[in-house]
């Protein structure tokens, strides 16, 4: 079954520079030996993680396939995890949820809203030929949200299966995946789980990426600063020869012409081999990096903001890497530093789990457990890794599944990044933003630094505000917050002095 990409989560906080334990390797501080494993036999079926999302008081939902082979039945798991990666009592039935519509539930891709709220996207199977694109909205407690679709389901009968979803500022919900037809889809619902009418043809957009392709798929997408949405995955000429394929579309659905040739870009890596693209970024100057697989390596490529390839980065714009006889990357993320981090497996000749560190030029970075990669085992069987996650504090969660006998373990894995991201530091030596927390405005002394631009971040990653805002008093600078819903956000100021970064509670 396919790889979904992992949730890429941006937390744009200033580096303290003081590194306390090795980079790259595993935080011995957190559960056994720096991995958390999970078996759910008093659940009484599979459970088997392919992705995951952080929450904004660092507790972890893991998404997957629940099921047991004999029994024909597919469904949905979901857990939650506390902070030290024991299970969350509070969510669900003693930490885990699971979800059928009709014996044939799939769930492929899962994030939040700015509130919280759970989204996954999947399918349902109808029969042999006909599938529904299915989409769920559920409470931060794990309960179904009745104000969505129909009682927190909302099933669409035309075809398409979603393997990536996003939200919108506006808590619109973006679906990629395909349509039995083999093409590039996207969905956008209504907050209330509606088909979205402003958006392509009555909420759907389909896109035939040639006249002679065999098949397309998103696997990912994200949504750029301006709304335009980047849908990632692949596209092939025949059962084998496959390629990455991006497409960037306008906020109304139509393509985007000035991006690539007419909105597309297809990248023939390793030719007559498959290629895909599993996960995607957008950095902060809009250039947008994915990471998937070519034959049996690993492959990272960072794309200009027009669609060309980024020839400053690894070798005319694409970096790859075996580790082991075979590879795959199924996840990524960027730090604040740039340097993208991927998590994925490493097959042969020994099963091991993957995670590794490029710089922002796309070469291996050695400070990252001095080789720039780390290949480990848990147990003897299905050491993988499908998400990365960034702390608060900068620590990194990888996590995935692994096998003990016939019996499938979630794993959620942290390792030392460098970074420390400790607020009462940054807010103590750097800079005061204040009230912290806040109802409506902060303010902050721009004298010393003279910052020429604040950029405004939820949670998640999105830019909520950019602006210097009015000026309260000489040397204050003020940012009227009013606008924004309750919960976490990161200000990041830029100015001649570098780019400093607080976190920040809005009421």
């Amino acid at each position: 079954m396919k790889k979904v990409e992992g949730l890429v989560f941006f937390i744009f906080l200033t580096l303290a520079g003081n590194v306390f334990c090795q980079q790259g390797t595993l935080d011995l501080s957190y559960g056994t030996n720096g991995s958390i494993l999970t078996n759910y036999a008093s659940v009484g079926y599979r459970y088997i993680v392919d992705s995951s999302v952080m929450q904004q008081d660092g507790k972890v939902v893991l998404m997957g396939r629940y099921g047991f082979p004999a029994s024909n039945v597919d469904q949905i798991g979901i857990s939650r995890h506390n902070t030290d990666g024991t299970l969350d009592n509070s969510f669900g039935s003693n930490g885990f949820i699971s979800i059928n519509v009709n014996n044939k539930t799939f769930g492929y891709s899962i994030t939040l809203q700015q509130d919280d709220k759970i989204i996954v996207a999947g399918k349902i199977i109808t029969s042999a030929t006909t599938t529904s694109l299915l989409v769920i909205r559920l409470n931060p407690n794990g309960n179904f949200d009745n104000s969505f679709g129909n009682n927190g389901i909302a099933l669409f009968a035309n075809n398409s299966i979603g393997y990536s979803v996003k939200t919108q500022l506006d808590n619109k919900i973006i679906v990629g995946g395909q349509n039995l037809d083999g093409d590039f889809t996207v969905v956008r619902l209504n907050p209330d789980g509606t088909l979205d009418n402003d958006f392509g043809f009555n909420g759907v957009v389909s896109t035939t990426i040639t006249l002679n392709t065999y098949e397309s798929q998103i696997n990912a997408l994200n949504l750029q600063s301006d709304g335009k949405i980047v849908a990632s995955g692949f596209t092939s000429l025949g059962f084998t020869d496959q390629s990455f394929c991006i497409v960037r579309y306008n906020i109304d659905g139509s393509i985007d012409t000035s991006f690539g040739t007419n909105g597309k870009v297809i990248t023939d890596v390793n030719a007559a081999n498959a290629d895909l693209i599993y996960a995607q970024a957008i950095q902060q100057d809009g250039k947008i990096v994915v990471t998937g697989t070519a034959d049996t390596a690993t492959v990272v490529a960072r794309y200009n903001t027009n669609g060309t390839l980024d020839t400053t980065f690894g070798t005319n714009g694409i970096t790859t890497t075996s580790f082991g006889d075979s590879c795959i990357s199924r996840s990524l993320l960027i730090q604040p530093d740039n340097k993208i981090v991927i998590v994925g497996e490493s097959f042969l000749p020994i099963d091991k789990y993957l995670i590794a560190r490029y710089s922002d030029t796309g070469i291996l970075d050695t400070t990252f457990n001095s080789t720039g990669y780390n290949l480990g085992n848990f147990t003897t069987n299905n050491n993988c890794f499908d998400s990365v996650l960034m702390q608060p504090d900068g620590k990194l969660l990888a996590t995935g599944w692994n096998q003990i006998g016939n019996n499938p373990y979630t794993t959620i894995a942290r390792f030392n990044s460098g970074l420390n991201l400790n607020n009462d530091v940054f807010e103590k030596d750097l800079i005061k933003v204040y009230p912290n927390p806040t109802k409506e405005k902060v303010m902050f002394d721009n004298t010393t630094y003279g910052f020429k631009k604040v950029t405004v971040f939820n949670y998640l990653g999105q830019q909520v505000l950019k602006t210097i805002d009015d000026v309260c008093s000489q040397g204050l600078v003020c940012i009227d917050l009013s606008s924004l819903s309750a919960g976490s956000y990161i200000i990041q100021m830029e100015g001649l002095k570098g780019v400093f970064v607080v976190k920040l509670i809005k009421k």
